[in-house]
């Protein structure tokens, strides 16, 4: 598949590496990737990026954008965005030990889920490649937060559900971004599930809506939006 030059990407992780949806902008046709691992490079024809993992950890308690993330989205859904993934717990990633990564996470206030385990190892693959200036051109973006903005508030069905695909797929199209014929059955399902699809879709448009200054970072009426910045200097801020 050739490249689309001047695109904008999303990203989505996925079991056999990443996702990424280039998209040209509105009412274009998406060109979906494969990505074995993470790498600029394989991005440098996007004028912007978004992408579905937390970029910058705090060393300890949690990141604001995750709360205001939380509080945007219905009570059925807020489950939907991870808490309290802090940069130490990197470290207990590499080691691969489970049990002491969460008796610290427990020391630290709030214990770790195994769901935030396993997604330590793209948080990983992500932190050791990103530095603060490639901020101006990659964003962290939710993809549940950005479907429910779409809907204009509504509760979606899971992701998972046909009617949950459903819906987020007609949201898509009347947003003008329209999926190849067949993108549920491009890629084995062993490798990408048909939500990883439209995940990477929605933050291909999250990409390009920060492009054209529809997008901020998201914040709460009585928080601050997260202007904050980690120990390695990278923002933690999350764009809907």
């Amino acid at each position: 598949m050739s490249r689309i030059e001047r695109h904008f990407s999303g990203l989505d992780g996925c079991r056999a590496g990443w996702i990424a949806a280039d998209w040209p902008g509105p009412g274009g046709t998406v060109a979906y990737r494969l990505l074995p691992r993470f790498g600029l490079d394989d991005l440098e024809a996007a004028r912007g990026i978004a992408i579905d993992i937390p970029i910058g950890l705090p060393d300890s308690g949690r990141r604001a954008c995750d709360l205001a993330a939380r509080a945007a989205l219905p009570a059925g859904a807020r489950s939907r965005v991870f808490l309290d993934l802090r940069r130490p717990l990197l470290a207990f990633w590499a080691a691969g030990d489970y049990p002491a990564a969460n008796a610290w996470a427990k020391a630290d206030g709030r214990g770790l889920s195994k769901q935030a385990w396993f997604i330590l190892p793209k948080i990983a693959e992500v932190d050791a490649a990103l530095r603060p200036a490639d901020q101006g051109r990659m964003h962290e973006a939710h993809p549940e937060v950005a479907f429910h903005r779409l809907s204009g508030g509504r509760l979606l069905a899971s992701k998972k559900s046909p009617a949950g695909r459903s819906a987020r797929l007609n949201l898509l199209t009347a947003a003008g971004l329209r999926l190849p014929r067949g993108w549920d059955r491009q890629f084995a399902r062993r490798q990408v599930q048909p939500d990883d699809l439209l995940d990477a879709a929605v933050c291909a448009l999250t990409a390009y809506r920060v492009a054209q200054g529809e997008a901020a970072p998201l914040a709460l009426d009585d928080v601050a939006g997260e202007r904050g910045r980690d120990t390695r200097g990278l923002a933690m801020q999350i764009w809907a």
